[in-house]
């Protein structure tokens, strides 16, 4: 199917070339809601990871711009294509407060509500949950992951309530996340801030590690090219 074949050329593009090793990646436990902006930048970390810059230890998902399920869902289909190393993905919690309030600014599912024609295999998706997940490997690597938030902060918040030690263990939190003028566009605010208000807050204000935050307007305009003449000559070929 056309989807499915450029999005396997993006891939490719993303993970051809020379492959890099450096000795000391930088190590990385990833966020996300699963739209398809949290896909793109997962790409772009597995290109990293090809490099060897970073090493990603796992994955954990939250409600965000769509369902838990579907964020599990679009998650594991984006790696199965990509043929991605065997990275273990984590459930996290949903969202209490949140009960059919979504934006589905890329569809229902939030991966455009395409008809695929094939489920993905969700066996990366392990039993223990992303705050269990979250927990272990911090303890496993005290004071050595970059976390990087890039859905509402939902799963980090209450992952330093139940295990305060999270918020000293970590190297740094990475969160896209905020906007500078407080308004962007008719929600007035920053959608995974806006989504769980209380979990941002807990988080900046208890974390006791550096944060760089990212605002929404720094990720607004951007081009990535990553394999744009591979598809368009494939578009033209086959249109």
């Amino acid at each position: 199917m056309l989807k499915h074949l450029v999005l396997r050329l993006l891939c490719a593009g993303l993970f051809g070339g020379a492959v890099m090793v450096d000795a000391n990646p930088r190590l990385m436990v990833v966020d996300v809601d699963g739209g398809l902006d949290d896909e793109w930048a997962l790409l772009a970390l597995l290109r990293a990871q090809n490099l060897g810059l970073v090493r990603v230890l796992a994955i954990t998902t939250v409600d965000g711009m769509t369902d838990i399920n579907n964020v599990c869902v679009n998650t594991c289909r984006l790696l199965q294509v990509a043929q991605a190393p065997d990275i273990p993905m984590y459930r996290g919690i949903k969202n209490k407060d949140r009960e059919t309030d979504y934006l589905y600014l890329y569809g229902k599912d939030g991966f455009g509500d395409l008809d695929w024609g094939w489920k993905p295999d969700l066996s990366r998706v392990k039993g223990m949950s992303a705050i269990e997940a979250l927990a272990r490997l911090t303890k496993e690597h005290p004071g050595e992951i970059s976390l990087l938030c890039l859905g509402p902060l939902t799963n980090i918040a209450e992952a330093m309530r139940l295990q305060p030690d999270i918020a000293s263990n970590l190297q740094e939190i990475l969160i896209m996340g905020g906007n500078d003028p407080g308004k962007f566009g008719e929600l007035g605010a920053e959608f995974n801030f806006l989504t769980d208000p209380e979990s941002a807050n807990a988080v900046l204000t208890q974390a006791k590690v550096p944060i760089m935050l990212l605002p929404v307007e720094t990720c607004l305009n951007i081009e990535l090219n990553f394999v744009s003449t591979e598809i368009l000559r494939y578009l033209k070929n086959h249109s």
